[in-house]
């Protein structure tokens, strides 16, 4: 082969690998179970395996020496990984020299840590974090010094997922021994699955293993599409309402209302993927901080003739449409890229809630009409300006992606599915 075919080779390859890197710098990627064990997978990626962040519940029941049928109880959430794991590459360039530092958490070494470009200290969010997490512990400890000082004796100790009907309600059948039941109230809180307002309820609540998240449009399976996703995948912070109820003897009387408290969990929301583009931290300074594998925040120092940089994209996934918002438009303080951060995350929280209630009543409305309920069928969105161009496949997903850059991107697509006579 003559060297110059050979060198135009080289330089295809580079400029190939490239363009890939230039466009997206890390993916994430469905770890593959070995010989069908779920304890035993394969990642073929050199950033090595990562999981979701999922909360659960520690609740001890303490009993008063002495005095029969005296409990008092104590609430924690622990911070722990999902069962799904996914392996996380890092696509660098050919053309220079590129360098990434991946942290996992101390608390978990399956959760994510931080995302840096150059070694360096952590961010002050992490060390809040951190301090926090101390000050938590050594509550913890005054509270268990006091438990002991009145004589109170631990009657039972339980950590459970909330949001598993199963194991939720097998704890609360131990608890009711204890004269108390606990649930997540579903009210305003879509969510959370129905069935949670039931737990407390009746005497003998039955085990049955059904519906996780409150929201019909995530996906019952974690599995995601064949395509590894763009970017490193979350789950965001959703806060709900815990509900202790309580009675006076375990030998009857009614249950009342005990105490209610505010609770932030991921556990009910889907993944969502953080867009990471190798351009965010050419020539910059980058810092993408976890807290327990839920992204805190996002640091970028850069040159002045970047100004113009767009910022980031999250998008939804493990849901029937992944829906795109921007957000965090470099260039601000750290404060305004953290509200950027909460407020895109926000957005995509009520974007979700609002197509999950427009699918809910599209299905009534057929069921209405025919007495079988289906999916929605998505509707062709042709000629429609200025997102017509975009639209050749005709479906929803492809509207909402369309708009990735716009305001009210939802409400658009919505309201070009309603002129071409169809809900979705």
């Amino acid at each position: 082969m003559p060297k110059w075919k050979n060198s135009n080779a080289v330089l295809m390859s580079m400029v190939a690998a490239f363009a890939l890197a230039g466009c997206n710098a890390l993916v994430s990627e469905e770890v593959q179970s070995i010989a069908g064990s779920p304890s035993s997978s394969t990642c073929r990626y050199s950033e090595g395996e990562y999981a979701l962040p999922k909360d659960i519940l520690v609740v001890d029941i303490f009993r008063d020496e002495g005095i029969p049928n005296q409990y008092t109880s104590e609430i924690k959430l622990k911070r722990t990984a999902s069962d799904q794991h996914y392996c996380l590459d890092f696509l660098g360039s050919a053309l220079a020299s590129d360098r990434l530092e991946i942290s996992r958490s101390s608390a978990d070494p399956r959760l994510l840590g931080s995302i840096t470009s150059e070694f360096q200290g952590k961010t002050l969010d992490v060390g809040e974090a951190f301090i926090n997490a101390a000050a938590q512990r050594s509550a913890a400890a005054g509270r268990s010094a006091f438990a002991n000082e009145q004589k109170q004796i631990l009657a039972g100790h339980f950590e459970f997922d909330p949001f598993d009907r199963g194991s939720i309600t097998r704890i609360d059948g131990k608890l009711r021994d204890l004269d108390h039941c606990i649930f997540i109230d579903p009210t305003d809180d879509p969510y959370v699955p129905a069935w949670q307002s039931s737990l407390c309820s009746s005497a003998s609540p039955t085990v049955v293993q059904s519906g996780y998240y409150g929201l019909s449009v995530i996906k019952a399976s974690s599995s995601l599409s064949k395509e590894s996703p763009r970017g490193v995948l979350y789950r965001p912070m959703l806060t709900h309402k815990l509900v202790v109820m309580r009675r006076d003897h375990a030998a009857g009387g009614a249950w009342k209302l005990f105490e209610t408290r505010r609770v932030h969990m991921p556990n009910a929301a889907p993944a969502f993927s953080l867009e990471v583009k190798r351009s965010l931290f050419v020539d910059r300074k980058m810092d993408i901080a976890f807290d327990g594998g839920v992204l805190s925040s996002i640091k970028i120092d850069k040159p002045s003739e970047a100004e113009a940089f767009s910022g980031f994209v999250l998008r939804t996934m493990q849901v029937i449409v992944s829906i795109p918002v921007r957000a965090l438009i470099i260039g601000k303080t750290d404060t305004e890229n953290r509200n950027e951060l909460i407020q895109a995350q926000g957005k995509l929280i009520a974007t979700l809630r609002e197509y999950d209630e427009a699918v809910k009543q599209h299905k009534a409305e057929q069921a209405a009409i025919s007495g079988i309920q289906s999916e929605p069928q998505r509707a062709a969105f042709v000629n429609s300006d200025p997102l017509g161009s975009a639209l050749e496949s005709g479906n929803f997903a492809d509207c909402i992606n369309s708009a990735a850059g716009m305001e009210s991107a939802y409400q658009k697509c919505q309201k070009i599915v309603e002129e071409n006579g169809n809900l979705e």
